[in-house]
C-alpha cells in the first residue's frame, strides 16, 4: 500500500472543504507549488485512491 505524501494529503484536504470547483493555479498557490506539480500530484493521487472506489474528476477549463 503506498502512502501519501503530505502534499497529496492537502490536495485532497483543500478539495473536500471547497464549496466549488479548485483550478490547478488556485491549488498551485495556496500550496506554493508549480501547476505541473498539482498535476503529478494530481495523476499519482488518482491512481493510489482509485484502489478505494474514489476518483477526483477533472473538468477541462474548470478545475477539479
Amino acid at each position: 500500500m503506498k502512502l501519501l505524501s503530505k502534499r497529496e494529503v492537502e490536495i485532497l484536504h483543500l478539495l473536500r472543504n471547497s464549496k466549488g470547483v479548485q483550478t490547478g493555479k488556485s491549488l498551485s498557490l495556496l500550496l506554493e507549488v508549480t501547476t505541473r506539480t498539482i498535476r503529478n500530484d494530481m495523476k499519482s493521487l488518482n491512481a493510489t485512491i482509485s484502489k478505494y472506489g474514489a476518483e477526483i474528476v477533472s473538468h477541462k477549463g474548470k478545475g477539479v
